[in-house]
């Protein structure tokens, strides 16, 4: 407790003590400034302009009249906090203390929008399907295999297990469950009956997730005629994707290679992958693990890689009670308030939008992202095939780094002459969440988002006009 003469002197100077802590934030926030002046320029510029007439028009106030310091103190500390308490209405409204599980919010989702939902978790699912079948498996992506790769191997798996029923996952009502290929990708057997018109290359968006096969983008296509195959598997990047088309595409030898990038995640995970001595090697011509004759040794680091299946039933009870993530739920909630974060994000002063240009980190990782998709194109032209490359924006992120990103990626495929698709062309002409998945457990396309992706490539491919309407 502070004595009761500080007490009494900061009820007398209370204007005066108000105006020092405002001057003070205003230096720290100088200094802010100054650090974001390398990595963000136009934003780093703005705060210190800010952050300067702040300071001289506040320290100017000591100048003026005592009932006149006091009136522009009051009516700064009310508009202070009028905008603190619209900024915590934003963020109470788009947080909740209860933890942000994905299985939690799907289930609420579905209740609201009438779909029945498959409450069980994965493990539950695998464990039912075994006891009428012998081979069942999660799918499983091979980012996590290259963040965590065992010391000394020497084989990097690329595609997934062979011909076992596979549960891929649940994102708007029923778990989407299917037989694998001969190489443990999500196509028919009878693909490889034929010549394969199209290869699609990409992640988790080539992958299925999370619609029926024949909803896929790959499924579209088979439908109008064209016997498309995808190697995409969940948590590939820029050089999984080059890995998976030196060992398949090669060997299928498709006419035309789709290339689809996701802006979401693929420079983030390009940024592990090249920390993987097997995968660069894939930068030099030539190297091959050999995979197409390998399957039985991919299918056997696979399995050892899952290890054994056991329940865990998914209670949400359990996240409801789980104080840890209410705490951690809490402090976000806390930090935005404070930051001003959502109302800051409304008048797009948040660094992702003030960003200049990218960063030295991201522009090295863009020109590995060239060299990637120039050996790609090579590989390609070998057997006479032609590569098109497809670019998914992020949903819902109009940032800075989002559009100086898509304009490196044109400048990049411009001047290696590959064909550049741009997802947002088709996207522009529908209702943005029409094409999205609900949300129930992800922002992946729904079947009729596949459906317009798989439109837009169809049309390039071929050449001819195709109506990107819902059909009756």
């Amino acid at each position: 407790m502070p004595s009761p003469d500080i007490g009494r002197y900061l009820r007398r100077h209370i204007v005066e003590v108000v105006l020092l802590v405002i001057i003070s934030f205003d230096v720290v926030l100088f200094t802010v400034g100054v650090t974001l002046l390398e990595t963000s320029p136009q934003l780093g510029k703005f705060v210190l302009v800010i952050s300067a007439v702040s300071t001289v028009a506040v320290s100017s106030l000591f100048l003026c009249r005592r009932d006149t310091r006091a009136n522009v103190v009051l009516t700064l500390v009310s508009v202070a906090c009028g905008f603190f308490l619209f900024n915590l209405a934003l963020e109470i409204r788009n947080t909740e203390i209860r933890p942000i599980n994905p299985l939690y919010q799907s289930f609420q989702l579905s209740k609201e929008h009438g779909i029945a939902f498959d409450t069980r978790s994965p493990s539950e699912v695998i464990l039912n399907l075994r006891q009428t079948e012998k081979d069942v498996y999660p799918a499983i992506g091979s980012l996590g295999l290259i963040r965590d790769f065992p010391a000394g191997n020497t084989l990097v798996p690329i595609g997934g297990i062979a011909r076992v029923t596979t549960v891929l996952c649940n994102e708007s009502g029923p778990y989407v469950v299917y037989k694998s290929d001969r190489f443990g990708f999500n196509n028919s057997e009878t693909n490889y009956h034929r010549a394969a018109d199209v290869l699609l290359v990409g992640d988790s968006y080539m992958h299925g997730y999370c619609v029926d096969r024949r909803q896929s983008v790959a499924g579209n296509l088979d439908a109008r005629g064209m016997n498309a195959i995808t190697v995409g598997i969940s948590g590939n990047g820029p050089l999984l994707e080059l890995a998976t088309l030196v060992e398949y595409g090669a060997y299928l030898k498709p006419k035309h290679v789709v290339w689809v990038w996701y802006q979401g995640n693929d420079l983030d995970e390009l940024r592990d992958e090249i920390k993987n001595p097997v995968l660069t090697k894939y930068l030099q011509a030539g190297f091959s693990q050999n995979l197409v004759h390998r399957q039985n040794e991919v299918d056997a680091f696979r399995k050892n890689q899952i290890g054994q299946i056991v329940e865990r039933p998914f209670t949400f009870q359990k996240y409801l009670d789980d104080d840890t993530e209410k705490m951690q739920n809490a402090l976000a909630l806390l930090r935005g308030a404070l930051t001003l974060h959502k109302t800051r994000l409304l008048l797009s002063m948040t660094k992702k939008q003030y960003l200049h240009d990218l960063t030295p980190e991201q522009k090295t990782l863009f020109r590995q992202v060239e060299t990637i998709l120039l050996q790609a194109k090579k590989t390609t032209e070998r057997w006479g095939g032609k590569l098109y490359f497809v670019y998914l924006p992020p949903y819902n992120d109009s940032s800075t780094f989002v559009a100086l990103s898509r304009e490196t990626l044109q400048k990049i495929n411009g001047e290696l002459n590959i064909p550049f698709l741009d997802f947002d062309d088709a996207r522009g002409k529908r209702d943005e969440v029409e094409l999205q998945a609900l949300g129930l457990g992800g922002h992946h396309l729904n079947a009729e988002g596949y459906k317009v992706l798989a439109d837009q490539i169809y049309q390039r491919l071929t050449q001819k006009q195709i109506l990107l309407t819902r059909q009756q």
